[in-house]
């Protein structure tokens, strides 16, 4: 607006405009990339560590301490790609040395609403990541 309250002539608002709502968006689409990676980043170092772990280390780290019996179809579980018969040895940061008698488990679970959590489980002699996540 100038000194008598009129639009002034050489800005282009049309245009002004346009360009705010295209930086929304990136910032928008930047934030929702940057998540993605901070996840898979995650993942990523998450099971570096457990196959850098020495032969000892390994050993206590694939030690399994829970079963799957079964999977319901279209549950979280399923979803995951949890088989009958997989070991698990580690749900989140729940592992051997501290589940409560899978306690643990069911309050991370609970927590975790909504929220992937890395799944790692011993399949027919083979280490396995998946990506749980809960809902009600």
């Amino acid at each position: 607006i100038d000194l008598q309250g009129f639009p002034r002539s050489d800005i282009d608002i049309y245009a002004v405009r346009n360009a705010r709502v295209q930086i929304i968006r990136l910032r928008a689409d930047h934030n929702e990339l940057t998540t993605r990676i901070e996840k898979t980043l995650h993942e990523l170092h998450a099971a570096k560590r457990l196959e850098g772990a020495s032969d000892d280390g390994m050993r206590d780290a694939l030690k399994p301490f829970a079963k799957i019996n079964g999977v319901a179809p279209d549950s979280p579980a399923w979803d995951a790609g949890l088989q009958r018969e997989d070991l698990v040895v580690k749900i989140g940061s729940i592992n051997a040395e501290n589940h409560k008698n899978l306690a643990a488990v069911g309050e991370l679970v609970t927590a975790s609403e909504g929220t992937d959590l890395l799944v790692t489980v011993l399949r027919e002699s083979s280490i396995k990541f998946l990506k749980l996540t809960p809902r009600k």
